[in-house]
């Protein structure tokens, strides 16, 4: 009479292939999400830095209204709508030396491992015509898209 042992204990071939394929998911879906993350991540650092540019560059049309009488901070934007490129930021008084028109390729901040453009829209409001509407619109490249962070504010004549 033949006696079978049923003492020998392993894993058979299928169990090892089955554990591996579990394993091997597991470590995907961490994979992927810790992408995800750091992804993420870039992109909020990014968004808080352009929003740091943004606001600094609206702080510069404070500070220029505030230090300047109203009629040469308004006389000193046209009627209709302009752009100017805010790569750097003057001096105060000195908002005869921003850049008239859309930043070229070259004009860019680099801050946070970012390269950003900044750029204001200086118009008369649509409610007052008296009053100017200032927008910092600070933009990156984030793959095939161009993201953007806006800061708009309205500039009014201060009553005597």
């Amino acid at each position: 009479m033949l006696k079978t042992r049923h003492s020998e204990m392993g894993f058979s071939l299928v169990e090892i292939l089955v554990s591996t394929v579990m394993v091997g998911l597991v470590l995907t879906a961490v994979a992927t999400v810790m992408t995800l993350s750091i992804k993420n991540a870039a992109q909020a650092r990014y968004r808080e830095t352009a929003t740091q540019l943004a606001q600094a560059g609206m702080e510069f049309f404070n500070r220029e209204n505030a230090l300047l009488s109203w009629s040469s901070f308004a006389g000193f934007f046209p009627e209709n709508a302009n752009t100017y490129c805010l790569e750097a930021l003057p001096a105060a008084t000195q908002l005869a030396t921003i850049n008239p028109g859309t930043c070229s390729a070259i004009e860019t901040l680099q801050e946070n491992g970012g390269v950003f453009t900044r750029q204001a829209i200086v118009s008369k409001s649509a409610t007052n015509a008296t009053d100017l509407q200032v927008s910092v619109i600070t933009s990156w490249e984030d793959g095939a898209r161009t993201v953007t962070v806006d800061v708009t504010k309205v500039f009014r004549k201060l009553a005597n």
